[in-house]
């Protein structure tokens, strides 16, 4: 099997069965660390909920995601901007970062909008777009590469930042992020990954402590991008203060919209 990330040759490491019905072999690139299953064909199956009830993380993982994001934000792109959340969910994560103040909008071609209605990105076509988030998605890729041109493409953005696990290329099969059980986890990364990602569509990568970052942008430094993650539960609080909430802003249109 070629590797989706360099194109070069993975080795089956072992098979398991998905969701208790499908025997599915994981291939493993020795060039770039990438790990991933067959063709994901019960992909329909597994998606007939978006978000899976053993998903407990969710509210949590969300609000850890603010508190580091936005000082990240803040300190690469100031207090301006436009932002999607790529596969979005339920537009949690949208809510939260238009409360801190940013101008957050939401897409996802297959969870329902529950907290960020009258934001979705199709709706309004705002492009270039500063930078996209994409929360617990990249493990969910059969085409990792073509997710990114995707992204790029359609929000105009130089600057993608995503929370996926990455493994330590032990190749552990009892790793519990694989979770072959629920069939929704195909793709899986090393930093080694990342890197060979950023080649290969032109962007720089860049890691610290589950947030990732792939952009074009020549003005951020990987030791700038550690410093704003590892200082984010001190500044976080100082960037709320720089910045105006939308929670109120949002009441008030809202209130017009349902108006008319």
């Amino acid at each position: 099997m070629r590797c989706k990330i360099c194109g070069g040759s993975s080795r089956e490491t072992h098979s398991a069965i998905i969701m208790g019905q499908f025997q599915v072999r994981y291939w493993y690139c020795d060039a770039c660390e990438f790990w991933c299953t067959d063709e994901p064909h019960w992909l329909a199956e597994a998606y007939s909920k978006a978000i899976v009830d053993a998903d407990t993380g969710l509210v949590s993982r969300n609000l850890t995601v603010t508190r580091r994001l936005a000082p990240l934000l803040l300190g690469i792109f100031g207090n301006t901007g436009t932002y999607v959340d790529y596969a979005g969910g339920y537009g949690l994560l949208v809510r939260l970062m238009r409360d801190v103040g940013f101008d957050f909008y939401w897409q996802d071609a297959y969870a329902q909008n529950l907290f960020a209605r009258a934001f979705e990105f199709g709706d309004r076509q705002r492009t270039p777009v500063t930078a996209v988030t994409a929360v617990e998605v990249f493990e969910h890729l059969p085409d990792p590469l073509a997710f990114i041109n995707e992204v790029v493409e359609s929000t105009g953005t130089d600057t993608i930042i995503f929370t996926t696990e990455l493994h330590d290329a032990s190749l552990n099969t009892e790793w519990w992020y694989l979770t072959p059980m629920l069939g929704q986890h195909i793709a899986f990364y090393t930093r080694k990954t990342l890197e060979a990602m950023g080649r290969q569509t032109g962007m720089r990568a860049y890691s610290s402590r589950g947030l990732h970052m792939l952009t074009r942008r020549d003005d951020v430094s990987e030791r700038k991008f550690d410093i704003l993650i590892k200082t984010s539960r001190v500044t976080y609080p100082l960037a709320k203060k720089r910045i105006t909430s939308r929670i109120q802003e949002d009441h008030v249109a809202a209130i017009a919209a349902a108006s008319i």
